[in-house]
């Protein structure tokens, strides 16, 4: 299990990983900078992220234009540490 970085972790998820769970992601960061962790992942990720998320980032000043989709299972280790730090 990774080293927990004693900052908050936030994992969002949704089917493809390729429009909501990705913006969600761009906005945490960009909102809170390094002071929480965030991550991205889909129980069924996509082949890229959808254009149109890209671009309605694009338009508030966010580029999420090289994120990837990813799945739940590379973020297990994650989601793991979760429970067990927050319980």
């Amino acid at each position: 299990m990774a080293k927990s970085s004693g900052k908050p972790s936030v994992l969002f998820v949704c089917v493809h990983n390729a429009g909501r769970s990705q913006m969600a992601a761009a906005w945490l960061t960009h909102l809170a900078g390094d002071r929480v962790e965030v991550r991205s992942a889909g129980s069924a990720p996509g082949d890229q992220v959808n254009p149109a998320a890209v671009e309605a980032m694009a338009e508030v000043g966010i580029d999420i234009s090289k994120e990837t989709p990813v799945g739940v299972q590379a973020n297990v280790h994650h989601l793991v540490r979760m429970k067990v730090h927050h319980s």
